[in-house]
């Protein structure tokens, strides 16, 4: 019973959005989790696609609810995920 009630509970901590085109750009399944008290590091995720023809940069972020925001990249090496910041994609 207490796992079932952690688990909808951390499950009603994430928070979800709709996808979202503008052009040829689409942002896919972009999410977030509420942070525990006290913690001075939040993270997003999304996916960014382009179904143009025409390269496009991403040069950068914020949010009115932080200081910084840094953009990274995840990429498989073997069976281990890895992050790496980037200045643009």
């Amino acid at each position: 019973m207490r796992l079932l009630v952690l688990s909808l509970l951390l499950q009603s901590a994430v928070a979800l959005a709709h996808n979202v085109e503008k052009g040829d750009l689409q942002i896919r399944h972009p999410w977030s989790r509420a942070t525990p008290a006290g913690a001075k590091v939040g993270v997003g995720y999304m996916e960014i696609r382009n179904r143009g023809k025409q390269t496009e940069r991403l040069l950068g972020a914020s949010s009115p609810l932080a200081q910084r925001v840094e953009m990274h990249v995840t990429r498989r090496e073997g069976e281990v995920m890895k992050m790496r910041q980037v200045e643009s994609f």
